[in-house]
């Protein structure tokens, strides 16, 4: 089954432009060789393709998807509503949050939310000194907020939503992989750009590249690598991104499981998290228009009829940071 992705594209992109999307977006890492082979064009147009796609910044990045619960961390994500703040103080806010190692993914937004701030700890000790310095930077600028615990993501846009792959877990597990300080390099340099090549992980790590892909390997056996992703700018694409947070009463696990799986079936959405919190879960989608996002917002609540106790939206107005590792 074809991920139905024309409809988000065709506007923007001829059919070749959408089929290096479409194979980047099941594997970012995909060697250029192999790519042109499976679009049926030659290696050099693919190689100008992709270098123009990364020039008008609708390709903006390559990235490992790193299991981080495998290492030992479980994710949070903060919510901030902020109060009497102009926008000379919100950046010099933003700036002191993003510089942090651990914050991993921070975004600015519009509706119950101003700010979100997702970052990653070992155990409930560094998880409140985290919490406590980003309180600190923001001072008497918070209204009020929220936390949870992220338990795990699901990537989905543009992907066959029959044939998907298993859900990235984000919570702390008993199962835990000890990995030496060259490993931590490798991870840290695919997360920055996965398609980096095995010479040039070499040279940074000092090992030969044979032995770089030999780690590469295990790391992906271990599945510590879990997917290689493609970051899509989706503002180039003429898409807002909408997130939708459900509170739900009276489901069991396997309802709400079945239910969900339909709500992926929807074209506009990219993403869900489940997690512990106020909120069961958050929808993130991609629309064209307010009335595209309206008549998805009603689907979701016509098949989650008679289980919402209570649902928000918010629009994601600009992303400052996104990482997959946290190396400390």
């Amino acid at each position: 089954m074809e991920p139905n992705i024309s409809t988000k594209l065709d506007k923007t992109l001829d059919k070749i432009d959408q089929k290096i999307l479409k194979e980047l977006v099941l594997n970012a890492r995909m060697p250029v060789s192999v790519l042109a082979k499976k679009i049926l064009i030659s290696k050099q147009a693919c190689h100008y393709r992709l270098k123009r796609l990364e020039d008008e910044q609708i390709i903006q990045g390559y990235k490992a998807r790193i299991n981080l619960s495998l290492l030992g961390y479980s994710s949070y994500c903060m919510y901030f509503k902020l109060v009497d703040i102009n926008e000379e103080q919100e950046n010099a806010l933003i700036a002191q949050i993003i510089s942090k190692d651990y914050v991993r993914w921070f975004v600015t937004c519009t509706g119950r939310w101003d700010i979100m701030v997702t970052f990653s700890a070992k155990d409930n000790v560094e998880y409140n000194s985290m919490m406590k310095e980003i309180l600190k930077i923001l001072g008497e600028k918070v209204l009020h907020y929220e936390t949870s615990i992220i338990l795990s993501t699901n990537d989905i846009w543009l992907k066959d939503r029959v044939l998907l792959k298993t859900d990235l877990q984000e919570s702390n597990t008993e199962e835990k992989i000890i990995i030496d300080e060259i490993d931590m390099k490798i991870l840290d340099i695919l997360q920055g750009n996965c398609r980096a090549e095995l010479t040039s992980i070499a040279t940074t790590v000092k090992m030969t590249p044979e032995a770089v892909n030999y780690r590469i390997k295990r790391l992906q056996k271990d599945k510590i690598i879990h997917s290689y992703i493609l970051s899509i700018n989706k503002e180039k694409l003429g898409l807002t991104w909408y997130q939708i947070q459900f509170l739900l009463k009276n489901i069991d696990h396997k309802e709400e499981q079945k239910l969900l799986s339909k709500i992926k079936m929807i074209e506009s959405v990219g993403y869900i998290v489940w997690m512990i919190g106020k909120w069961n879960f958050e929808i993130n989608m991609y629309c064209e228009s307010v009335e595209e996002f309206r008549k998805n917002l009603m689907s979701i609540r016509n098949l989650l009829s008679g289980y919402i106790r209570e649902y928000d939206t918010n629009i994601i107005l600009k992303k400052y940071k996104s990482k997959t590792f946290v190396n400390s």
